[in-house]
């Protein structure tokens, strides 16, 4: 199917971020996408206050990383990879990111895999709620439901290109 291919040529650029606490135990708290070898965008409420950060591959490499820039208004944090070798997502031409075009969902899950879900854009440019108190503008509305399995994923028209983080 779409999904499965467009899923499977994503998942090697969609990261598990894990925050370092001070016991020194690492936590996931959602995924994170890569934009280059050694940087990842993912949502700013995940890692908010967090000093030590992680970042782990689809294949199980495990990288440490910080915290370049973070938008509240947008939800966004780029993340610095230290020694990073990740597969960076493709980053095309997002004109397939209109009203009725097909969108696939790639998030990390839990147990090392990854998840992913299909979807038409039913709308674009709507102001949402990023469930930080901040509004954020310019998001485009699909089937998919946001939540903690999704928070960081990839979100890629049907050429594999990324037009949105989860």
């Amino acid at each position: 199917s779409i999904a499965r291919r467009i899923a499977a040529d994503t998942a090697p650029s969609v990261v598990t971020v894990r925050v370092v606490g001070a016991d020194g135990a690492s936590q996931p708290v959602g995924s994170g996408v890569a934009l280059a070898a050694d940087r990842v965008v993912t949502n700013a409420h995940l890692v908010q206050g967090a000093s030590t950060l992680r970042v782990v591959t689809f294949d199980g490499h495990d990288y440490a990383a910080k915290v370049l820039g973070s938008d509240p208004q947008t939800d966004l944090t780029l993340l610095s990879v230290t020694d990073g070798d990740l597969t960076a997502v493709s980053q095309g031409d997002a004109g397939g990111a209109t009203v009725g075009g097909t969108v696939v969902a790639v998030a990390a899950n839990r147990s090392g895999g990854y998840r992913t879900d299909i979807d038409v854009i039913s709308d674009e440019n709507r102001l949402v709620d990023a469930g930080t108190g901040a509004m954020v503008a310019g998001a485009l509305e699909t089937g998919i439901q946001p939540g903690a399995a999704w928070a960081g994923g990839a979100l890629v028209d049907s050429s594999g290109n990324l037009v949105g983080v989860l």
